[in-house]
């Protein structure tokens, strides 16, 4: 549950991500793809930064999961 909490506090670009190979990333540029350590290497600098929570529960535009 707390992993949950934590993971709305993380900016939205960092939550929405999802994991990919270097090479999907430098196929699909455009896309939400990133690597562990690049999305990790994020999250570090966004902490070291200041960082904060920042409590943010939007829904991305064309979700298939949320109605039109």
């Amino acid at each position: 549950m707390l992993v949950n909490i934590w993971a709305f506090s993380i900016p939205v670009e960092f939550r929405r991500a999802r994991f990919c190979t270097e090479e999907e990333v430098r196929l699909n540029p455009d896309s939400h793809c990133i690597t562990f350590d690049n999305w990790k290497s994020g999250i570090i600098d966004y902490y070291a930064n200041g960082g904060g929570v920042q409590f943010d529960f939007t829904v991305e535009a064309g979700n298939k999961w949320v109605g039109s």
